[in-house]
């Protein structure tokens, strides 16, 4: 995200509100209709662990924080994730962390430390139309594939430049 988006994100939001929060309603059911999907496949499993790459201001990791239990909130632009933190209050249900990374790097220290973190779902919304280049979007896929836990699933929606 850019920081023009970020330092203006209310008055974009309020200048085709109707458009923009019908758009976000139906992004946000079908994410939750994957996650109710394929937790049902596991009724006894206790822990559901989500990545959400690209998080902005949080407003997806908030509207599925009543069906998961871990969130790792992951977005390279620092003025989107302070806006996310803004809605640390209005999580009750998930913990909820915060990492000001790039999924492009995100493994790296991981690798370095030999430690790594599995998520159960990934989250990439509206995320690699902001990368370069076939690269970078190879490099966070690879990322992304290996942070996910066996049997995990990754929700991508990649918007089109055309």
């Amino acid at each position: 995200m850019s920081n023009y988006l970020a330092k203006h994100y209310n008055e974009i939001l309020n200048y085709n509100k109707d458009t923009i929060l019908y758009y976000h309603n139906r992004e946000i059911e079908i994410v939750r209709n994957i996650i109710q999907r394929e937790k049902a496949q596991y009724p006894d499993k206790k822990v559901w662990r989500v990545m959400d790459v690209g998080c902005g201001t949080g407003l997806v990791s908030l509207a599925i924080q009543d069906i998961v239990t871990d969130i790792w909130m992951l977005d390279d632009n620092k003025e989107m994730l302070e806006e996310a933190k803004k809605r640390y209050d209005e999580f009750q249900n998930a913990y909820v962390s915060y990492h000001n990374k790039s999924i492009l790097w995100y493994n790296w220290d991981l690798v370095l430390s030999e430690s790594r973190e599995l998520f159960d779902f990934i989250l990439c919304l509206k995320v690699f139309e902001h990368f370069k280049d076939d690269v970078d979007d190879a490099h966070a896929l690879l990322n992304i594939l290996w942070s996910l836990a066996e049997n995990g699933t990754v929700i991508i929606e990649w918007l089109s430049q055309v």
